[in-house]
């Protein structure tokens, strides 16, 4: 195991990390750190994340993922709206999609390192279940803070979209649905769906062969290798607007490989929506799961999975990665 840093050198690097060519002398005190850091503007958060990072004992252990570079495909304006039923036009901006991927994947090992520091593996508590929703979760927050003047997080835990447009239309609906402490109203039937456009966000690492063909990579292993296909799930067929995000492990750590976005899926109910397949609801005395229905594999390029495929706004440079997400969803 890679021996930590010492206090020092975790300090240096933190201090470079957000401000490169900055020197930290070995005799350098407290009150001298505290002056560089407010000289340069660094906050101290961001300082502290840094210095955990580095004070990781793994962090030798991460060259693969440390190096996964990223390419982004530019769009045109209507594929990338995702105001709809406005005026206004609000659009994804694919370079901010990919800083958003990148800061959410620091956020994922912040998390993972700290939780290790006290022997507690975050991501074997929440389980495969559970890391989806918690992957899509981090992304919504990072694309929420770096949109929060068009976007606003849905104010019902299950509203649709996650993160809803603030267009004209939309913020005039909102102050329409406000308490008298100016909070707006949490119930459901108002928020869900929201109808002036927004992003939903959801999440996967794709399906592998079944136990008995071959053994389910455990948490921290790479599903790529064995990796059959891929879709999202949801809990209704009027999903129309949808950043999907395909993650796996890299160095033994949750890792956003790609997304994308379609503004165009299928919002018939019933057997006949060529993007979802009907819902299925659990059955009494049965299933505890929640209502789910899942995204077409589809037939052609123009529904489902692929379709979603086609959409594809940030993909990995590097073959090893790119070449099972590129047949998996029929880019």
């Amino acid at each position: 195991m890679t021996t930590p840093p010492s206090f020092l050198d975790a300090i240096k690097a933190a201090i470079t990390r957000y401000s490169p060519g900055t020197i930290v002398e070995a005799g350098s005190s407290i009150e001298r750190i505290e002056a560089i850091l407010k000289d340069k503007g660094i906050p101290y958060s961001k300082f502290f994340s840094a210095a955990t990072l580095a004070s990781s004992a793994r962090l030798g252990q991460r060259a693969v993922r440390n190096a996964i570079t990223y390419k982004i495909n530019t769009r045109t304006a209507t594929q990338l709206a995702y105001s709809l039923n406005s005026t206004q036009q609000f659009t994804l901006d694919p370079a901010d999609v990919k800083g958003c991927v990148s800061s959410t994947n620091e956020v994922i090992e912040l998390i993972h390192d700290l939780t290790l520091l006290y022997d507690v593996n975050f991501f074997e508590i929440l389980g495969m279940r559970n890391l989806s929703s918690f992957v899509g979760e981090l992304f919504a927050r990072e694309l929420h803070k770096t949109h929060n003047k068009v976007l606003m997080k849905n104010p019902n835990q299950d509203g649709y979209p996650d993160l809803c447009a603030l267009t004209n239309e939309g913020k005039a609906y909102i102050c329409k649905n406000l308490d008298r402490n100016g909070k707006p109203l949490p119930n459901k039937g108002l928020w869900s769906p929201y109808p002036f456009g927004g992003v939903e966000v959801k999440a996967t690492c794709g399906n592998t062969p079944a136990a008995t063909i071959h053994a389910k990579p455990l948490i921290g292993e790479s599903r790529l290798p064995i990796l059959l296909s891929a879709e999202w799930k949801a809990h209704h067929q009027q999903t129309q607007i949808l950043f999907g995000l395909f993650w796996d492990f890299v160095d033994g750590i949750p890792t956003i490989l790609a997304a994308f976005f379609r503004n165009d899926l299928e919002t018939i109910v019933g057997k006949d929506n060529q993007d979802w397949a009907p819902t299925v609801r659990p059955k009494d005395g049965g299933s505890r799961t929640t209502s789910v229905s899942i995204m077409r594999h589809g037939k052609s390029q123009d529904h489902g999975v692929k379709k979603m495929g086609q959409g594809w706004l940030v993909l990995p440079v590097d073959a090893g990665f790119l070449t099972p997400i590129t047949r998996v969803f029929g880019i």
